[in-house]
């Protein structure tokens, strides 16, 4: 016969074995969350951190889904691998020295989804003759004869989807902020 003292402990004990186990799930999906903005930061840091042009663009494209749409400094829109590599090559060809530096990485994840938003500084000297060979964009641009050095600031969001297991970027939005006095873009975080 149940009384009301055994029916109450029952249903406490009920109680705390579903906190519990609700505590137990919470405590793997954050350990998993944090897994995946680990892959995903490793990601973003390695990009950046390539310096071999050649290698830095076949290695960056294993990053991206093959379905990717990239919003990129140049005015265009690429979408796919294949439009992303050409973009990269023209951008990334003909130059050297490269140097890039993230600055306030946040990424975060919710389920299948993540982002990561940063401030990235690029410097490279430049072929003339390349993307950067017609640059009189700002006063970071030291033009020499045979070569052009670019220095540059500008703003990065990825979008990544986890799919069988593996983060890929697919979409990829890079800016500058506009002074809006001139309707320039600023290059530098100085401005």
């Amino acid at each position: 016969m149940f009384t009301r003292a055994r029916t109450t402990r029952a249903i406490t004990v009920a109680i705390l074995g579903i906190a519990a186990a609700a505590a137990a799930a919470s405590a793997g999906a954050s350990d998993e969350a944090d897994k995946d903005k680990a892959a995903i930061t490793a990601a973003e840091e390695r990009m950046c951190g390539m310096t071999n042009m050649s290698q830095r663009i076949e290695d960056t494209i294993g990053f991206y889904d093959k379905d990717v749409i990239q919003f990129d400094i140049m005015p265009e829109v690429f979408q796919g691998q294949d439009a992303v590599r050409k973009s990269l090559a023209a951008q990334y060809g003909n130059v050297k020295n490269l140097k890039c530096q993230m600055h306030h990485l946040q990424v975060g994840v919710d389920g299948n989804l993540g982002y990561a938003f940063s401030v990235q500084s690029f410097q490279a000297e430049g072929v003339r003759g390349g993307p950067y060979a017609n640059a009189k964009l700002h006063d970071d641009v030291q033009a020499r004869e045979d070569s052009v050095t670019v220095k540059m600031t500008w703003r990065q969001t990825d979008i990544w989807k986890k799919k069988d297991g593996k983060w890929t970027m697919i979409h990829q939005h890079s800016s500058f902020p506009v002074d809006t006095k001139t309707g320039k873009a600023v290059f530098s975080p100085e401005g």
